[in-house]
């Protein structure tokens, strides 16, 4: 028979389960939404697996989120202002025109897609195969006349001036935000099962039997 400390500490085990799991499933829930079910959500989100930036003439500063394929738009400043839905279906290339729209350059599916800074789609490119790879740009840097600025990091990602004297941060990503990360979300989902099966099948469990 099961001592009652035994029971307690089967209890408490359980409820951190069953809080890990649903937290989890309740994030990554919230990535689908965002991400695919096309709900016109123009807020801000984590600046998660970022597939690069550009800065147009006024200094707006444009990141793309792949996680969230969206475009996230902050002023010169770094606060933030708007967001639009950019699904490149995979890794892409991001940069500005000569008219200072956004031109986004999908991996897998070979086309281009071009933005004005509203988010307003002007037109899409159909692309010759492996033209992606041929012509690949890195956007983890960008200089905008004197101004240079660079992406860093990956989990705690942030965009600098590098011109600065400072190297001024300009872009860092809001603290509740980590906690609404989608590898966050995934991974309390299987820290919840370790947890569910080393309390169903490990020592607690097999002293309840």
């Amino acid at each position: 028979m099961a001592s009652t400390d035994t029971i307690f500490s089967e209890k408490v085990i359980t409820r951190i389960w069953k809080s890990c799991s649903i937290s989890g499933m309740v994030i990554c829930f919230s990535w689908v939404l965002i991400a695919f079910s096309g709900i016109p959500y123009e807020g801000e989100t984590p600046l998660e697996f970022t597939q690069g930036f550009v800065v147009d003439s006024t200094g707006n500063i444009y990141i793309h989120t792949g996680i969230y394929s969206k475009v996230l738009v902050y002023n010169k400043d770094g606060e933030f202002q708007h967001s639009w839905p950019a699904d490149a279906d995979g890794n892409l290339d991001i940069e500005i025109t000569p008219e200072q729209n956004i031109l986004i350059t999908s991996q897998k599916g070979s086309y281009q897609v071009c933005y004005n800074r509203s988010g307003k789609e002007l037109y899409t490119n159909k692309l010759p195969d492996d033209s992606y790879y041929e012509n690949h740009k890195t956007t983890r840097k960008f200089v905008n006349g004197n101004t240079s600025y660079k992406l860093e990091g990956s989990f705690i990602p942030r965009l600098v001036e590098t011109s600065s004297p400072t190297q001024k941060v300009l872009v860092r990503q809001k603290w509740y935000f980590y906690i609404l990360n989608f590898y966050v979300g995934f991974l309390l989902i299987v820290c919840g099962g370790g947890i569910y099966f080393y309390t169903k099948k490990g020592p607690i469990g097999t002293n309840l039997n």
